[in-house]
């Protein structure tokens, strides 16, 4: 059985994961700049850890070089998978990004026992995992942009989606090589600020000076 912590920790991320898809589908479409919306929000989520290091006393693991270069390759690819996102919910609907991400845990069981050594899915999962699939499946066929446009209405999403499982099946990989003096905190500092730097990068690849145009600050006011 689930312990109380694991299942809090579970349906905590759930919310706080659909939560962001919907405000970020929200303000992207206000602000059609995702490298400079992620920017922000990335700023923020430093800003608060400090705070909290400060007047909390939390307790944030230094840097070492070991750890820099184990992380190196999860910081990019999750900075590219955060910008993947972004423009997939800028080109596509909330459902669709939701639908792809569901996908994820059945790429991630197999690559994870080709890889990692790790178990395969008991029968009941795989059976729970397949039923996921076969219900996407019957999505995208009956989606109208697919209709339309055929598989390039996917681009985005399918690179989110690799990208994301690449994320996780390394991510797991690294944290049996990395020892946290605070296992949820860690590197976090370092590696938001990586990722600042890829979309602050990617926000002038964007044409931040260029699309300010189609900013919609009435909407933002009302």
């Amino acid at each position: 059985m689930l312990p109380a912590s694991a299942f809090f920790g579970v349906a905590a991320y759930v919310t706080c994961s659909s939560m962001m898809l919907v405000a970020n589908k929200v303000t992207l479409t206000l602000i059609p700049l995702p490298g400079a919306v992620f920017t922000f929000q990335l700023a923020f989520a430093v800003v608060s850890i400090y705070m909290m290091k400060t007047l909390c006393s939390l307790r944030v693991d230094d840097l070492t070089w070991f750890n820099i270069k184990l992380m190196f390759p999860y910081t990019i690819s999750f900075a590219m998978s955060i910008y993947a996102n972004g423009k997939s919910l800028e080109h596509s609907n909330v459902e669709t990004v939701i639908v792809a991400r569901s996908c994820a845990p059945l790429l991630i069981s197999v690559i994870e026992w080709a890889v990692l050594n790790r178990q395969l899915p008991s029968w009941k999962s795989t059976g729970a995992l397949l039923s996921i699939l076969v219900a996407a499946t019957g999505y995208v066929l009956a989606d109208s942009q697919m209709k339309l446009v055929g598989l390039q209405a996917y681009t985005w999403v399918g690179i989110y989606l690799l990208l994301i499982v690449y994320n996780m099946v390394y991510g797991k990989s690294v944290t049996s090589k990395v020892s946290f003096a605070s296992p949820v905190w860690g590197l976090t500092p370092w590696i938001i600020r990586a990722r600042i730097d890829g979309s602050l990068g990617r926000g002038w690849g964007d044409g931040w000076g260029t699309e300010t145009g189609n900013i919609r600050p009435y909407a933002i006011l009302m």
